[in-house]
């Protein structure tokens, strides 16, 4: 009995630190140093062929 109390004393505490550890790297968001104004951003694209080494056709239709 000893031993069933301490396995789930060990797994209780387990959880809350885990949750606490997701809890606290949650907080810092990955895109905090990217640009935060509103505005219009560019970024270079191309649309590849799903299976040969290429532009695919829909290539064309974005504004580049």
């Amino acid at each position: 009995m000893q031993k069933e109390y301490k396995s789930k004393n060990v797994s209780v505490f387990l959880s809350f630190v885990l949750a606490f550890a997701m809890l606290l790297l949650s907080s810092f968001s990955a895109f905090a140093i990217g640009p935060n104004e509103d505005g219009v951003y560019e970024v270079p694209i191309e649309m590849w062929h799903a299976e040969k080494d290429r532009t695919s056709m829909g290539d064309s239709y974005i504004i580049h």
